[in-house]
C-alpha cells in the first residue's frame, strides 16, 4: 500500500535480521558442535528436499501480495489454500526421500521426519506474503521470534534428550508455530474476509506463472542433489552447510529493500530507490567483510573440522553478496510490472512482461551454472579430488556463473525506472570497510588465540569482530552526512 515507509520497515527488518544473526549464530553453533560431519551433511540434504516442495506455494503467495498491495480481499482464501496445497507438497518430499535419500549414506527415517515441517511453511510463507503487502514489519517480528524461540528448543532437543538431527527438526517445528502466531496475530484485520473460490479459480489458472519461476527454483536446488548423487556422500555437503551458514549473514542486509517490491506495486514513485539502494550496501559492504575477514575464526566456532573450509567461505560471502543485489533488483523489476492490473489480460501479454521474463532470465542463469557444475564436478570425481577441494570448485562456479546476470539487472534497471547509484558513496564505504575489518582481522591472526573450548574462544572473537564494527561505523559517522542523519532519525524513532 502506498502508505508503506520502506526505509523504517526495510530499518526494522535490518534490525531484527541482526538479532536472528546472533539467535542464528547460537543455533548453528548448537547444531554444529553437536553433530558429526554426517550428521550435519543430512541435515542440509532435508533442507535441500524440503526446499523442493515450497517452489509449490507461491501459486498462492505471488499472487496474494500483488492483490492486498491493492487492497483486494484475499488473505483468509490464500492461507487456507496454501494449507491444502501443502498435502501436495508432502506428497512430493517422501517421493524425493524416496528416490535419492535411499542412494545416500543420510539415514532415510530422519530424513522422513522433515515431513512435519512441511504444512507449517507452507502457512509461514503464505502469512508473510500477506504481512509484506499490508506491514512488512509484520513479518520481521515473526522472525524475530521465530529465532528467539528455536534456541531454547534447539538446547531441549539437542543437550537434554540428545536427539541428533530430529531434534533440529523439532525445534524449528517448534519455531515455525511461533513464527506462525504472532503472523497471525499481527495480521488479523487481513484474514477477516471470507472464504471466496473466484480468488482460487484465478490463481490456479494463472498458476503457470507462478509455476515458471519454480523452474528456476528447482535448477537452483539441483547442485546440492548433484553433488550427494555423484559424490555418493553428504560429507562435502557439511563443508558447503558451514560456510553458508556464516555467509547467510550477508543477505540480511537485503531487508532494507524488503518493502520496496509492496510499495512500487502501489506507487510509481521511484525517487527513493537511490538512498534505499545505498543504505542497501552500507550494511552488506561490512557484513561481507565480516564474512571473508574473520572466515578462519568463524568457521572454527562452528566446528574446528571445518576451518579447512575458509577459502569455500570467501568465495561463497562475494556470491551472497550478489545474490542479495540480484535478487533486490528483481523485486524492484518486478514490482514496477502492472499487466496483472488489467482483468481482461490475454496470454501473449502476460508472456511479453516481465512476470515471464524476469523468472526466464534466472532460469538461463541457473541452468548455465548448473551444467558447468555438473561437467566440472564429474571431472574433478574422475580425478580423486578430495571432498574440500571439490566443495572450493563448487563455490567458484556458483559465483563466476553469478556475476554476468548481476550486470544485467543492473543495466535492465537502469533502463526500466530512474534509478543512480551513488558510486561515491559506496566506494567511501568500501575503503572504510576494508580498513575497519582488513586491519583488524590482521591483528587477530596474532592475538586470536585458537582455544577449541567454545566458550573461552567466542569472546575473543566477539571483541575482534565488534571493534571492526565499531571502527566502521565510527568512521562512516565522521565521513557521512547521511549516515549522520540515518542515526538520528532513529534515534528520534526510539523516543516516539
Amino acid at each position: 500500500m502506498s502508505e508503506i515507509r520502506v526505509n523504517y520497515s526495510g530499518l526494522v527488518s535490518f534490525a531484527t535480521g541482526i538479532v536472528g544473526i546472533f539467535t542464528g549464530l547460537i543455533f548453528t553453533l548448537v547444531v554444529t558442535r553437536s553433530l558429526t560431519s554426517l550428521e550435519f551433511g543430512t541435515w542440509n540434504i532435508i533442507n535441500n528436499f524440503f526446499a523442493y516442495v515450497v517452489i509449490l506455494e507461491p501459486i498462492v503467495s505471488i499472487w496474494v501480495t500483488r492483490e492486498i498491495s491493492r487492497r483486494t480481499p484475499s488473505g483468509f482464501t490464500a492461507l487456507i489454500t496454501s494449507g491444502l496445497l501443502s498435502s501436495l507438497g508432502i506428497l512430493i518430499y517422501l517421493l524425493v526421500v524416496y528416490l535419492i535419500g535411499s542412494n545416500t549414506d543420510a539415514d532415510v527415517d530422519i530424513l522422513t521426519w522433515g515431513v512435519l515441517l512441511i504444512p507449517l511453511n507452507f502457512i509461514m510463507r503464505t502469512l508473510s506474503a500477506i504481512n509484506l503487502s499490508y506491514k512488512p514489519q509484520f513479518v520481521s517480528y515473526g522472525l524475530l521470534v521465530h529465532g528467539i524461540v528455536q534456541i531454547p528448543a534447539i538446547i531441549y532437543f539437542m543437550f537434554y534428550l540428545d536427539m541428533g538431527v530430529i531434534g533440529i527438526i523439532l525445534s524449528t517445528l517448534v519455531a515455525y508455530i511461533s513464527n506462525i502466531f504472532v503472523q497471525t496475530y499481527l495480521g488479523r484485520s487481513q484474514l477477516k474476509n471470507h472464504f471466496s473460490l473466484t480468488y482460487v479459480k484465478k490463481w490456479f489458472k494463472l498458476s503457470w506463472i507462478a509455476a515458471f519461476p519454480a523452474i528456476h527454483s528447482f535448477l537452483s536446488l539441483l547442485d546440492i542433489t548433484i553433488f550427494t548423487i555423484l559424490t555418493e556422500s553428504v560429507i562435502g555437503l557439511a563443508f558447503w552447510g558451514a560456510s553458508f551458514a556464516v555467509a547467510t549473514i550477508i543477505a540480511q542486509a537485503g531487508n532494507i529493500s524488503k518493502a520496496v517490491y509492496p510499495k512500487l506495486l502501489n506507487n510509481d514513485n521511484t525517487e527513493y530507490l537511490k538512498d534505499n539502494f545505498t543504505l542497501l550496501l552500507y550494511f552488506a559492504i561490512p557484513l561481507t567483510l565480516l564474512s571473508i575477514c574473520f572466515s578462519k575464526p568463524l568457521l572454527f566456532a562452528l566446528n574446528p573440522e571445518y576451518m579447512i573450509a575458509y577459502p569455500v567461505l570467501i568465495f561463497t560471502s562475494i556470491f551472497v553478496l550478489f545474490n542479495t543485489l540480484n535478487t533486490t533488483f528483481y523485486s524492484i523489476l518486478l514490482g514496477t510490472e502492472k499487466v496483472d492490473l488489467d482483468k481482461h489480460i490475454i496470454f501473449s501479454s502476460y508472456v511479453k512482461s516481465k512476470l515471464f521474463s524476469l523468472p526466464l532470465i534466472l532460469i538461463v542463469q541457473n541452468a548455465i551454472y548448473i551444467l558447468v557444475f555438473t561437467v566440472i564436478l564429474f571431472y574433478l570425481i574422475s580425478l580423486d579430488y578430495s571432498q574440500i577441494d571439490l566443495v572450493m570448485y563448487w563455490s567458484i562456479i556458483a559465483l563466476v556463473t553469478l556475476f554476468p546476470f548481476t550486470i544485467y539487472f543492473i543495466i535492465r534497471l537502469r533502463k526500466t525506472v530512474s534509478f543512480k547509484i551513488d558510486s561515491f558513496r559506496i566506494i567511501k564505504f568500501l575503503l572504510i570497510g576494508l580498513f575497519s575489518f582488513g586491519s583488524i582481522s590482521l591483528l587477530s591472526e596474532y592475538y586470536l588465540q585458537y582455544d577449541e573450548i567454545l566458550f573461552n574462544f567466542m569472546p575473543e572473537l566477539i571483541k575482534f569482530v565488534s571493534l571492526s564494527i565499531v571502527i566502521y561505523y565510527i568512521l562512516t559517522l565522521i565521513t557521512d552526512k547521511q549516515t549522520r542523519s540515518l542515526t538520528k532519525n532513529i534515534l528520534n524513532e526510539f523516543k516516539h
